[in-house]
């Protein structure tokens, strides 16, 4: 087990350990509050938080693990940015198969088109065609290496 998962990409790891770190700092604050504070109410929401993390973790642990998950390569083909704040919206990736149009909810580090994309999909990541395009809305992780091919 140790060595699959030395061979997982370095984006899954990151976010893995992300995941299972945050929820053990939600079970710390959850431990905290029971034992320091007088009414137990308070913490319900931590250990809410610790238990969805923790297994959100766990379970993408294994299922990378056991390979359940797609990686495709493509060059980044146009980046779709909100008008008020400039954040990233969707972006569109040009592979060997069709274009992926990549919907975002996170904060990504600046990027432009022509850059390298690597994607991380779950095997059941529900992808729609939508005019000659893939769309995706969830993915595990994306590594973007600047220069095209």
């Amino acid at each position: 087990m140790k060595y699959n998962f030395k061979q997982l990409p370095k984006s899954l790891k990151k976010n893995i350990y992300s995941k299972v770190g945050l929820g053990f700092l939600f079970l710390t604050f959850f431990i905290l509050i029971c034992c320091f504070m007088e009414y137990p109410f308070f913490s319900v929401a931590p250990a809410a938080f610790a238990i969805f993390l923790l297994i959100d973790g766990v379970t993408m642990l294994f299922r990378c693990l056991g390979g359940e998950y797609v990686q495709i390569f493509g060059v980044c083909k146009e980046v779709h940015k909100s008008r008020f704040r400039g954040r990233v919206k969707c972006i569109l990736i040009e592979t060997e198969h069709g274009i992926i149009r990549l919907n975002v909810k996170i904060k990504l580090r600046p990027f432009r088109e022509g850059d390298n994309v690597t994607l991380y999909l779950p095997n059941n990541a529900t992808v729609y065609e939508h005019k000659g395009e893939f769309v995706v809305s969830e993915f595990y992780a994306i590594e973007i290496r600047k220069g095209g091919a």
